[in-house]
């Protein structure tokens, strides 16, 4: 039997996957500390069967050794720690490996959701920060840090949205100071899905169209699935206004590629981590 894990900055899932089955999906919030989210993790899970490997997507960029995330600005506590030794034990001494969280999203999106079917597919998740992936026939690209397109640069000059680059987590005129679930959080002073002003969601629709103009033109996708909270939650972004902007601002490209909602959910994650079993 093997363990499936999606650890988020909000939220944790976890099921089991035996021969191919998954098991049901338990959800549960993310603690603030390390050692609360170890110890969630145990009473979350019991089992006497023998466990080859435990697969984990982690919000943060994965180190080399697989074994640590060296940076996370949801997780900030796990950063450093030995996190494939931790949990080997927590589950009973299986193989751990480390992925990114939202490669593993989009892995599974490529594979079984909205991805399917698509050479080239782009996975943008828009929830607590914004990550994103390249998937090139099923398999997580190539590359020698992983994929920060939250981290790009689109307001230089801090003018475009001055309130967005006070927040200290991020730097100058970065996409997830614009459009994250955290950014808002701090803008507002609420949750998101207390934010019903339709002037904030359009202006972020605008900011995430800018950001996939950014990175169309660097990944060149057949398709770009976007999923998370500020996308598939109520109130969210807009998928066909960020439509309607990409198509205004595309000319380097005679078109955009198709632009979809994320459709497996909580087990998006989890699908994708099952491909390494």
């Amino acid at each position: 039997m093997n363990i499936l894990c999606d650890i988020g900055g909000t939220k944790m899932r976890i099921a089991t996957e035996n021969g191919g089955v998954l098991g049901d999906v338990n959800i549960i919030s993310t603690p603030s500390t390390y050692v609360g989210s170890l110890e969630a993790l145990k009473d979350n899970f019991s089992s006497t069967e023998k466990i080859d490997k435990v697969i984990v997507g982690i919000a943060g960029v994965v180190s080399a050794d697989k074994k640590t995330i060296v940076s996370g600005p949801n997780l900030l506590d796990w950063v450093g720690k030995d996190i494939a030794l931790d949990l080997s034990e927590i589950f009973g001494g299986g193989e751990v490996v480390l992925q990114n969280d939202t490669a593993l999203v989009g892995l599974g999106e490529a594979l079984e959701g909205a991805g399917k079917g698509f050479e080239i597919v782009t996975y943008i998740t828009v929830s607590t920060g914004v990550g994103g992936v390249r998937i090139v026939n099923g398999v997580i690209d190539k590359s020698r840090y992983g994929f920060e397109p939250g981290h790009q640069i689109i307001d230089v000059d801090g003018t475009q949205c001055p309130e967005c680059n006070t927040l200290s987590h991020e730097g100058l005129g970065h996409l997830d100071n614009m459009i994250s679930g955290r950014a808002l959080f701090e803008k507002a002073g609420k949750n998101p899905k207390d934010v019903s002003d339709s002037d904030v969601w359009n202006s972020h629709a605008r900011y995430l169209a800018v950001g996939l103009y950014n990175t169309i033109l660097h990944w060149s996708p057949d398709v770009v699935v976007l999923g998370g909270s500020m996308i598939t939650g109520d109130p969210a972004i807009n998928i066909e206004k960020v439509t309607k902007n990409l198509t205004e601002l595309m000319h380097a490209f005679p078109e955009i590629p198709v632009i979809k909602m994320a459709e497996l959910g909580d087990k998006g994650g989890l699908i994708g981590g099952s491909s390494f079993v």
